[in-house]
């Protein structure tokens, strides 16, 4: 008898008020971090986005040069039917289309296209392309730059 009272006295269950509390305790927790999360996840697609036009611009070049003629990028600004993207012709002679994510905006600094010449080089002059997404801070930006010679960089900044 005296092991089952003290086995009995030992096992305790939770009460529902305990139960209550903790999925409380839980649910506040959730509603706290989902917008957290949210914003880096929107975050990480436009940085994803950047380093895929960059990508993108150095297959370009590369193609101009392995196919001894020019190659164009085009970008597309904010385009009602088919929205935000840029585009090129890869060396099959493919149509590549790359959308940016929804809140995000891709625009270049003067003209909206840049062409590859056979020798590597742009023309004329170098391209600045930016993609920006509004963040809790301001605004987000990568410029993804293109020199003379062709050789692209990208950099980051928060503006206010």
């Amino acid at each position: 008898m005296r092991i089952r009272r003290r086995c009995a006295s030992r096992v305790r269950g939770v009460t529902l008020p305990e139960l209550l509390v903790v999925i409380s305790i839980l649910g506040l927790a959730v509603v706290a971090v989902v917008p957290l999360v949210a914003s880096h996840v929107k975050r990480a697609q436009v940085r994803t986005s950047a380093d895929q036009f960059t990508m993108s611009l150095r297959a370009a070049r590369m193609i101009a040069v392995a196919k001894n003629a020019p190659v164009e990028v085009l970008i597309h600004d904010v385009d009602e039917s088919d929205g935000n993207f840029y585009e090129y012709t890869d060396s099959a002679g493919r149509l590549r289309r790359y959308h940016v994510p929804d809140g995000a905006r891709i625009h270049p600094a003067s003209a909206s296209s840049i062409i590859f010449q056979s020798n590597g080089s742009i023309s004329p002059g170098p391209r600045t392309v930016y993609i920006e997404t509004e963040i809790e801070s301001g605004t987000e930006r990568w410029s993804i730059h293109t020199n003379r010679v062709g050789v692209t960089t990208v950099s980051h900044q928060i503006l206010e």
